[in-house]
């Protein structure tokens, strides 16, 4: 996996559309990274993010 994701590629890891991943990205917890106008996120900060959602959701 690429140390850094764009939007289509967090779009595929995950499965859903690049809508939804900008929605994910516009949460003011989630660790994006801009450049320009581009939305990028690094691949370990995604899965960490991913983590404290689970952990979130199941308390």
């Amino acid at each position: 996996m690429k140390p850094i994701l764009t939007v289509k590629d967090v779009a595929e890891l995950l499965q859903v559309s690049t809508t939804h991943v900008y929605n994910i990205m516009n949460l003011t917890d989630f660790p994006v990274i801009h450049v320009g106008r581009r939305k990028l996120v690094k691949y370990t900060d995604l899965m960490d993010w991913l983590e404290k959602q689970k952990h979130t959701q199941s308390t």
